[in-house]
C-alpha cells in the first residue's frame, strides 16, 4: 500500500465515475478513507500519509426519483392486490409512518409496543439511537391514520412476535416468519414496477428508502423540520429539546404537537 499515490486514487475514482456513477465513486473515496486509515493504524503507513485525503471530494449526482405521496398509494394498492404478499403493503406503511429504514421496520415486535409507546433501536448507530414514539403520531395527509393503526393492521390470526411477518407458505418462508431485509426492497421494486411508476429521464426508479424520504417531508410540513429529524433519529447541533445524544443510555421521546 505504500506505493499508492493520490494521483492513483484520483484516476481510480475518476474511471469508477465514468463506468458506474458519480454517486458510486463518492461512496468508494468514503470507503478508501477508512482503509488506508486502517492500514495508518496498523503502522504499515506513515501517520499523515493517508493517499486518498488530498485526492478533492466530488458531490455524486442524485439520480434516484423521489416518491411522491401519490405514486407510494399506486404502489401500496399493487401490493395489496397480492394475498401471497400481504405482508409489504404493511411494511410499505408502517416505513412511513415511523419514517424508519427497512431494517428498523423488520426488527419490530410487538414486544415493542408498550405503554402508548413504540420502541425502536436504530440499527445502523448499533442501538446508540434509541427512539420512544408515541403510538398517537400520525399524518394528516393520511387521513390522520396513526403508528398505532398500522400497528394494529399488523396483528392477525397469524402467531408472531414480528410486527411485519408472512401470512402464508411461500418457498421456505413460514406463516408468522420475518421476511429477509432484502425482500423489502425486492418487493417494493416489484411493485412499484407493477404500478408503472413515472421516472423522470436520467433518473432511477425509487427505492424502498425512499418512503424514508417522503415521511421526513410529510412530518416536515405538518409537525415542522425538528420534529421530522427527531423521528428519523438524525442527531445535529441545532437540536432542540425533541432530541438529544444520550449515547444509548436513555430512550428519546418524541414529542408530538399540531401542525
Amino acid at each position: 500500500v505504500n506505493v499508492v499515490t493520490p494521483r492513483d486514487i484520483r484516476d481510480f475514482l475518476k474511471k469508477l465515475a465514468a463506468e458506474v456513477s458519480d454517486t458510486y465513486a463518492v461512496q468508494m473515496r468514503s470507503r478508501l478513507v477508512d482503509l488506508f486509515n486502517e492500514a495508518i493504524g496498523e503502522g504499515l503507513i506513515e501517520a499523515g500519509k493517508n493517499p486518498v485525503s488530498s485526492v478533492k471530494r466530488t458531490k455524486g449526482d442524485v439520480l434516484r426519483s423521489r416518491l411522491t405521496l401519490e405514486d407510494f398509494w399506486k404502489v401500496v394498492a399493487e401490493a395489496r392486490k397480492d394475498p401471497l404478499m400481504g405482508w409489504a403493503a404493511r411494511a410499505f406503511m408502517l416505513a412511513l409512518v415511523t419514517a424508519q429504514r427497512r431494517e428498523d421496520v423488520k426488527s419490530m415486535l410487538f414486544d415493542h409496543v408498550k405503554d402508548g409507546f413504540l420502541y425502536v433501536e436504530q440499527k445502523k448507530s448499533q442501538g446508540r439511537t434509541r427512539l420512544k414514539i408515541p403510538l398517537t403520531v400520525g399524518l394528516k395527509a393520511l387521513d390522520g391514520l396513526t403508528i398505532g393503526d398500522v400497528i394494529r393492521e399488523c396483528r392477525d390470526n397469524i402467531v408472531s412476535k414480528h410486527v411485519i411477518h408472512h401470512l402464508r407458505h411461500v418457498g421456505t418462508a413460514r406463516p408468522g416468519g420475518s421476511p429477509h431485509v432484502v425482500s423489502f426492497s425486492d418487493v417494493f421494486a416489484t411493485f412499484r414496477d407493477q404500478a408503472k411508476i413515472a421516472v423522470d429521464p436520467g433518473k432511477t426508479p425509487p427505492t424502498f428508502h425512499e418512503i424514508r424520504s417522503l415521511a421526513a417531508r410529510l412530518y416536515a410540513d405538518e409537525y415542522g423540520a425538528e420534529f421530522a429529524q427527531a423521528l428519523l433519529g438524525h442527531k445535529s447541533a441545532e437540536m432542540t429539546a425533541l432530541y438529544r445524544d444520550s449515547r444509548g443510555k436513555e430512550w428519546t421521546e418524541i414529542k408530538a404537537r399540531s401542525a
